[in-house]
């Protein structure tokens, strides 16, 4: 859980060059706390859906049935890197 916590602010952490855009905008137009707000609000969400996949990555295996992940299914077959370790 932690490694998931840390992929949801490292996602965060990264320059984004809308972020950038949206802030250099806001300071364009003299608005700079309305664009520092934009930012945490565009940092907040981009980190929520990080973290949602992230959930959603660790909980999959468990709603797969077990059947359904041999290892001679086609799509283990053609991308060996998808196979369940």
């Amino acid at each position: 859980m932690g490694s998931l916590i840390a992929l949801g602010a490292s996602g965060g952490l990264v320059p984004c060059p809308s972020g950038l855009v949206l802030l250099l905008s806001a300071i364009a137009i003299g608005r700079v706390g309305l664009g520092i707000l934009l930012l945490v609000g565009f940092s907040a969400g981009l980190a929520v859906v990080l973290t949602a996949i992230g959930l959603l990555v660790v909980y999959a295996k468990s709603w797969i049935p077990m059947r359904r992940l041999r290892l001679r299914t086609p799509s283990f077959v053609m991308f060996p890197w998808c196979r369940p370790a």
